[in-house]
């Protein structure tokens, strides 16, 4: 018993930590080199974040699979509401080129959306899978 336990909150400690990276640091990372503009969240969100990530994670693994896919579900969700948040949808910058300011701003809101769209369509695809394990045992 102690075995499946340990086992489960290791797996859901994995699990938080790869949506917490995905979500919160690849992603907006890509966009920042993409760009070449700083995206870095606050701190306290970061830590925030990586503790409901795991917490999420954790009782995904633990609890009763069926209601584990809703906290799996729950983690895909708030890491596209995280993308939301961090990226906006919208960056503007003021750039100088012989003695005539330009502003330039790029809007990308469509491409998060995408990102979005196929997250939650990953979580769908990824709780039939589950349901599917859970209909063969």
């Amino acid at each position: 018993m102690w075995g499946r336990i340990i086992k489960n909150t290791i797996l859901g400690v994995l699990e938080g930590v790869v949506y917490y990276v995905l979500y919160f640091v690849v992603i907006p990372e890509v966009f920042s080199r993409a760009l070449n503009m700083p995206i870095e969240p606050p701190p306290l969100l970061t830590m925030l974040m990586l503790g409901v990530f795991i917490a999420l994670g954790v009782i995904s693994a633990s609890v009763k699979p069926f209601i584990g896919i809703v906290f799996e579900a729950m983690s895909v969700i708030l890491g596209a509401l995280v993308l939301l948040v961090i990226l906006g949808g919208e960056f503007a910058t003021s750039i100088e080129y012989d003695g005539i300011l330009a502003e330039i701003s790029v809007e990308f809101k469509s491409l998060i959306l995408v990102i979005v769209g196929f997250s939650v369509l990953y979580a769908i695809v990824r709780c039939f899978e589950r349901l599917s394990h859970l209909a063969e045992e």
